[in-house]
């Protein structure tokens, strides 16, 4: 039975009125997986083993940790979180082997600390905490090209080289680098990226913050497909965020109150529902529908602009791309590599208001098809037709599809066989229900003469209208007569219309009724 923890949050918040949204990009393969230890005291154990459907290790994942300097905890996580990967994040692809974090006292800048000695130690400590962590990996993943990738090995992410220390070309570090080791930094260059909310993440205590990276690909998922709620399993979490397994409601729904209590208030989420289930073990489980609220809204409108120049996912945009800023095409740079001075193409883009860069780039993408046709040696003044194509507002003739127009055109014709295959086992379904329904009631010890029945008249109708049928055998014409009886019996029942079956469907999805 679904039961409800949480009150939808009294909320000021409308979609109008969030915070700006300031995206970091991710990578959506070892960013999954556990490595620190959020607990404030007392140590974890991290070892995930997944079987699939056929009863083989697809994964394995294991940490392991240095006794010297201990397991990495709060302070390490926010370190990787807020400041490692917005490094990462700002840099082209493929990385350098050798990233520059900044000296130490910039670094608690960067994570609202004083550069107090203890913070500065503490800080130091977490860095190495996070190097020290040794993880054993055996998993599968789609690379960024659409193919398939293995890592399997045993490593540790990163070297610390601290200010004062040699670098590897021998000069002497000006602050704190990180030397990326080869497994990680081959992840980091292949894997797809996903966006998230720098601000909101900063703001977020350590727990919150890990449920936010976990529930995020379930949230954008749901708002892609117009779903009313995401779902997302308490052990998944559990094993995902390292944080202890409970087996009772109570302390189940006292330890989500507190990872979701920031997120209602923020409106990321307007509402949480469980239901209990098993896990493939049979121990106790909870599945957790959320429903998005204003800010997952928001950041969806905003993911979905970043994608819409040629990737269909925004966690698929690779990293470092250039032209992408704050999730609007960089439209800027595109005009200025194309031979217009900077000044004036920030004066064109400013000129032409709020939202026209994807209208500016479709100007610019019909005068590249222009200036093609003829020879860009022989066209006068390139630079000036993008002028006057943005000044003019002289937009693309109907018969040119702009790339973003093939990208709408193909996610619609994706939309409309996925639309198609729905109905496909929509139709299924009901077919499956028809019958549960028509057995039932045949089963049922007052209704057994009445089938019978009816299955010796359809026989009888058979071999009247069909004499070859009789030559089959007892066995094949009481097959088709039993067919026959199932059809007309089905007609008599109140069952449910497709319609009525696919409606009650779709209610199914949300599972809160008491």
């Amino acid at each position: 039975m679904a039961t409800t923890i949480t009150t939808q949050a009294e909320q000021q918040t409308a979609t109008g009125d969030l915070i700006p949204i300031s995206i970091i990009r991710t990578e959506t393969v070892l960013s999954k997986l556990p490595i620190h230890n959020l607990a404030k005291t007392g140590n974890v154990e991290i070892s995930v083993s997944r079987r699939n459907a056929h009863g083989v290790t697809d994964l394995e994942w294991e940490v392991s940790y240095n006794a010297k300097y201990g397991q990495p905890r709060q302070l390490a996580y926010k370190l990787d979180t807020l400041v490692i990967n917005r490094r990462i994040d700002e840099q082209r692809r493929p990385l350098p082997k050798l990233l520059k974090l900044g000296s130490l006292n910039q670094i608690c800048g960067d994570l609202d600390l004083n550069a107090s000695g203890k913070n500065v130690n503490n800080l130091k400590r977490a860095i190495l905490q996070n190097a020290g962590a040794m993880i054993t990996a055996k998993l599968s993943y789609r690379a960024t090209d659409g193919g398939q990738k293995r890592l399997e090995a045993v490593f540790t992410r990163y070297s610390v080289i601290f200010t004062g220390e040699r670098l590897p070309n021998g000069k002497q570090a000006d602050g704190v680098y990180l030397i990326f080791h080869e497994p990680y930094w081959e992840v980091l260059n292949s894997a797809p990226v996903r966006p998230l909310d720098y601000e909101y993440l900063k703001q977020l205590p350590p727990a919150p913050q890990r449920f936010y990276e976990i529930v995020s690909y379930r949230m954008f998922a749901a708002l892609k497909n117009n779903y009313h709620v995401a779902r997302l399993s308490y052990s998944e979490y559990c094993t995902c965020s390292a944080q202890s397994r409970y087996y009772e409601a109570t302390p189940v729904k006292k330890q989500m109150y507190k990872v979701h209590r920031p997120h209602m208030q923020s409106g990321y989420i307007t509402d949480v529902r469980y239901e209990e289930t098993v896990d493939s073990e049979g121990r106790p489980d909870w599945n957790m529908y959320y429903i998005p609220g204003p800010k997952a809204q928001a950041e969806y409108t905003v993911f979905q602009s970043r994608a819409s120049l040629g990737q269909e996912n925004p966690e698929l945009a690779p990293a470092g791309e250039p032209g992408r800023e704050e999730g609007e095409p960089n439209v800027v740079e595109e005009l200025v590599r194309r031979g217009i001075g900077r000044q004036q193409a920030v004066k064109l883009v400013r000129a032409a208001g709020a939202g026209a860069s994807l209208r500016i780039l479709d100007q610019v993408e019909w005068g590249d098809y222009v200036i093609a046709q003829s020879s860009r040696e022989k066209f006068h003044n390139p630079p000036g037709f993008y002028v006057h194509l943005i000044r003019e507002n002289i937009v693309p003739p109907p018969h040119f599809e702009t790339r973003r127009m093939k990208v709408e055109r193909e996610q619609a014709h994706r939309e409309r066989n996925r639309a198609a295959q729905k109905r496909l086992e929509q139709e299924s379904a009901y077919r499956e229900y028809l019958a549960r329904e028509v057995q039932a009631y045949i089963v049922a010890p007052e209704h057994a003469a009445e089938y019978e029945g009816v299955i010796e008249l359809k026989q009888k109708e058979l071999t009247r209208h069909y004499r070859s049928l009789a030559l089959c055998g007892k066995e094949t014409l009481r097959e088709v007569a039993a067919a026959a009886a199932l059809a007309e019996i089905s007609g008599r029942l109140a069952v449910m219309s497709f319609d009525e079956f696919c409606a009650g469907a779709q209610q199914a999805v949300l599972p809160f009724r008491h």
